[in-house]
């Protein structure tokens, strides 16, 4: 996908959640950015698996 597309795709989502079912990855005037946009929310990551990582990292619970 477009970042152009990864743009428009975010700010049409809003501040929704989103489980972020499918994943392409994100290409800038025809080059790979590294990342990887989901097509519902247009949010982006680095590489195929940053919605799990994203989850594990919010599901950590600290010990102060």
């Amino acid at each position: 996908m477009q970042l152009r597309k990864a743009l428009e795709l975010r700010k049409a989502w809003g501040d929704k959640p989103c489980d972020h079912p499918h994943l392409e990855e994100e290409y800038d005037l025809g080059a790979q950015t590294g990342d990887w946009v989901c097509t519902t929310c247009g949010r982006s990551g680095w590489g195929p698996d940053w919605p799990k990582r994203e989850k594990e990292k919010n599901n950590c619970t600290t010990n102060d």
